[in-house]
């Protein structure tokens, strides 16, 4: 079947443009935690289009589970692209603030267009590491590690004391 009928049979059983959807995102992104992450997703479609209508949905874990604004432990912290710039600019990225250990995951960035379908990105992993502390800041926890440990050992030696001597005098 050559390309042009198959446009025409597409466009009759459609009613649309048959556009083919691409979406782009990053494999791996790095980051240090408590950073703020910014997760790119970019599309296009085959079709030059001005405005793109259609919607961002992004997934963790997989890109069957289910959105990652109806994770809890998200939500508050999560952010996407401006509408102009989905619109204007095939701009779906996400953005992920104070990030943890916990955070670290595959995301998944899927989009949908209207006239163009829907389509996903191959998912980008995301790391997060821990800060390493400076060597003058690991020395102070130790000491306030130290101090704390030895605050409570003279404590419990204190309430041993107590309970004795309450004893002592009762009998």
């Amino acid at each position: 079947m050559d390309a042009s009928l198959l446009l025409h049979l597409c466009l009759l059983l459609t009613g649309l443009h048959c556009q083919q959807l691409s979406v782009f995102q990053p494999s791996r992104l790095e980051v240090v935690e408590g950073a703020t992450v910014h997760l790119p997703c970019v599309f296009n479609t085959t079709q030059s289009q001005q405005r793109y209508v259609g919607i961002p949905v992004w997934k963790k874990g997989s890109s069957a589970a289910a959105t990652v604004f109806e994770d809890r432990t998200l939500q508050a912290r999560l952010s996407k692209a401006d509408d102009e710039d989905f619109a204007s600019k095939g701009d779906a990225s996400l953005y992920l603030s104070n990030v943890t250990e916990t955070d670290s995951d595959v995301y998944y960035c899927e989009v949908e267009v209207m006239g163009a379908g829907k389509a996903s990105g191959n998912g980008t992993t995301l790391l997060i590491k821990r800060v390493p502390c400076r060597k003058e800041s690991c020395e102070e926890m130790y000491i306030l590690s130290v101090v704390r440990l030895s605050f409570t050992a003279l404590l419990s030696v204190c309430m041993i004391v107590l309970v004795y001597v309450v004893c002592q005098h009762s009998l």
